[in-house]
Order: structure tokens, then sequence, then C-alpha cells
């Protein structure tokens, strides 16, 4: 029996002219029968351990072609940034992350930059990574409510499960920033957090507006983006990194805010954007 189910059978044939099969004739067929039903028994098990392991090494494959993919896209999502300093760290915690974040220059010659985060894991969370950097790369709008507004019904249109947080900012040459924040992590400026108006993530509720803030970029002034996982980066004790630390690691480059979330334990992706205007911007 295995599973409440018959996998085999042994059958004792009597001669009509035997008035009884003997006592051993019976224990003989009884451990017989017993090692017959191991070795089905470990055959079948082998059978799934050979099976299972061939569907481990597809989704590994799979994990490792999307991961491929993945860098591909967020390498490609980063355009040559003239008039500012850009700088951008990416530290998926698994194969395939559900960071992700864009910058894209405006023929005005502003910089409009984007960070966000999709809920799940996975091949799913990379799927819909890639679908939001093509809506991205689509997008005409420069304006970070409207980005933001056309991103949520995108995701929307598609009947995306899960939600996905985000924070947009456009920056012009002369320091002049306007920012709009889905349900993410608030930007900081040189140390600063700047206060977003709240919003509801991206995905949830279609036609959502996404109110924004204003504000200027000084000529020494360096603003951050990053991604929760950075804030949430766990100690091996239970501690989080938390706010209070978070505030002064911003005023840090942003290798060095993200590897310093690596190593304080980390749990989640990390992903840290910053951008300055350059020396001839300030000039």
């Amino acid at each position: 029996m295995r599973c409440g189910c018959t996998i085999g059978r042994v059958t004792l044939q009597v001669h009509a002219d035997a008035a009884c099969h003997d006592t051993f004739a019976g224990a003989a067929c009884n451990t017989i029968a017993l090692q017959s039903a191991a070795a089905i028994e470990n055959a079948l098990l082998c059978e799934e351990m050979v099976e299972t392991a061939r569907e481990r090494a597809a989704y590994a494959a799979e994990l490792q072609a999307a991961s491929t993919v993945q860098q591909l896209l967020l390498q490609s999502a980063s355009q040559t940034t003239p008039g500012f300093e850009v700088n951008s760290v990416y530290l998926p915690a698994s194969e395939v992350g559900g960071d992700f974040f864009f910058v894209a220059p405006a023929p005005d010659g502003s910089l409009t930059a984007i960070v966000g985060d999709v809920s799940g894991k996975g091949l799913t969370a990379a799927m819909r990574v890639a679908m939001i950097l093509g809506a991205l790369r689509r997008e005409t709008s420069n304006n970070p409510g409207d980005i933001l507004a056309g991103l949520n019904n995108v995701l929307i249109a598609q009947g995306q499960l899960g939600f996905t947080t985000a924070c947009c900012i456009r920056v012009s040459l002369s320091g002049e920033y306007t920012v709009a924040n889905a349900g993410h992590v608030s930007p900081y400026v040189s140390g600063r957090e700047l206060s977003t108006p709240p919003a509801l993530p991206l995905g949830l509720v279609p036609d959502q507006i996404y109110p924004s803030i204003d504000g200027k970029l000084g000529p020494s002034e360096r603003l951050v983006l990053l991604s929760d996982g950075v804030l949430e980066a766990r100690a091996p004790d239970g501690e989080l990194y938390g706010f209070e630390r978070l505030a002064s690691l911003t005023l840090e480059p942003a290798q060095q805010i993200a590897e310093t979330a690596q190593r304080f334990g980390q749990e989640d992706d990390i992903s840290v954007l910053t951008l300055a205007l350059s020396s001839s911007s300030r000039a």
C-alpha cells in the first residue's frame, strides 16, 4: 500500500494435491512480499526525486534567465544625464528582485527619475517589473503625478495582482524639483526627509490622483531615492536599521548606502539612486 493505494501483489498458489501449504512456505512468501514492496517503494521514491530535481533545475534555469533579462532592463533604464550627476545601485535579495528604477532626460534638459518596489517575489515580480519599465519608456509626460497616475492605470488595465510603491521626481537644470509619491519611502535631500503627500500604492484603485510637492535643489545638495530594503535591513538580533540611522546614511554615496544596509542584514531588495546638479549646471 502507498498513499492508500495498492501498488503490487504477491500470489501464493497451492497445488490441488497438497493438503496444505507448510508454515515455512508461508513465511518465505511473506518475506518476499515485504522485500518486493520495499523495492517498489524505493523505486517510486527515486522516480519522484528525479522528477523533483528536474522541476527544480527547470525553475532555476527560468530564474536565471529572468535575472539576466532583468539586469539588462535595469542597465538600460538609466540613460545619459547631461547636467546631472546620477548614481544608482541595485542589490537584489535573490536571483530575481522586485525593485526597479528608471532615469530619463527630457527635451527641455530636465531629468525624471523613479524608484519603485513591486509586491511579491520571483518570476511574477520580474514580469511586473519588465512591464513597468516598458510603460515608463513609452511615457510622454515628465510630470511626476501624471507619470504615477498613468502607471497606476496601466497596472489596473493589465489586471495585475498585488501592488507597487513608487516615488517619482522631476528636476530642472536650475534645481527646481517636483516630487510625487505612491506609498513609497520618501526621498531625502542632504540628510533631510521630504514630507510627501500620502497616496495609495499603484495598481489598487483606478484613476487615482497623486499630489506633488515642489522645491529647489541647492548647488551642493543631493537628492536620494531608495527602497525599503535599506530601511528594513535587519541585524541578527532582530533590530531594524530604522529611520534614525537612515537620515545620516543618506549623506553618503549611493554605493556606501547600499553596502551599509547589506552588511547590517539584507532581507529585501536594496535600491539606491542619488541625484545632484553637475558642476556645469552649478556654474
